[in-house]
């Protein structure tokens, strides 16, 4: 014998306000915990990018000497070196600074949600 299914519940298709639950955010936990997780995953990755650029422009500088060197000009080879760590060290400045100013941005508009949320 097959059992019979449980009874459905009213349910009520008319929904107003007071019939929604109200709970605030801060009981329910952190409001876009992805977002906020984005933001400093952002500024990390900011912080990393520059070192490995900075780290990249010192392999080229000693690339670059051992190149000047093998084909007789030091100097030469220093000076090419010198001008690829810098630029190298000017880019991963630059991707740092934008990385942090997109997570930075991230956090002022989740706060500013926050503000208007609690005004509300």
């Amino acid at each position: 014998m097959v059992a019979a299914p449980p009874p459905v519940a009213q349910v009520s298709a008319h929904v107003t306000p007071d019939t929604l639950p109200r709970v605030p955010v801060a009981e329910r936990g952190e409001a876009y915990p992805a977002l906020r997780q984005r933001a400093g995953v952002a500024i990390v990755m900011g912080g990393v990018l520059r070192w490995v650029c900075l780290g990249a422009g010192a392999v080229l500088l000693l690339a670059s000497a051992a190149m000047g060197q093998v084909a007789g000009h030091l100097g030469i080879g220093l000076l090419i070196g010198l001008v690829l760590l810098i630029a190298a060290g000017a880019l991963g400045w630059v991707l740092w600074l934008r990385h942090a100013v997109f997570g930075e941005m991230i956090y002022l508009v989740l706060d500013l949600a926050e503000i208007f949320r609690r005004t509300r």
